[in-house]
């Protein structure tokens, strides 16, 4: 579960904001479950991160690329 309560505010808005080709669905419990890319700001842990750089970058330049499908936050 991510708690996206507790960031900064442009980081949170740039959290689960996909609004084109989004894959989600709503549980039992009326919570939204989302799955694969849908966010435009992944978070990911730092060694995970140094472990594999290439396919994220390269997941970010695909999301750059696909801009206009997200709903993005530029304010803080």
């Amino acid at each position: 579960m991510h708690h996206t309560n507790i960031l900064f505010t442009i980081i949170k808005e740039n959290k689960f904001n996909r609004i084109q080709n989004a894959n989600k669905r709503t549980c039992d419990s009326n919570d939204t479950i989302w799955s694969g890319t849908c966010s435009y700001i992944e978070a990911v842990k730092w060694n995970t991160f140094i472990n594999n750089y290439k396919d994220y970058v390269d997941k970010a330049v695909e999301r750059q690329n696909n801009i206009d499908e997200y709903n993005i936050r530029k304010e803080v």
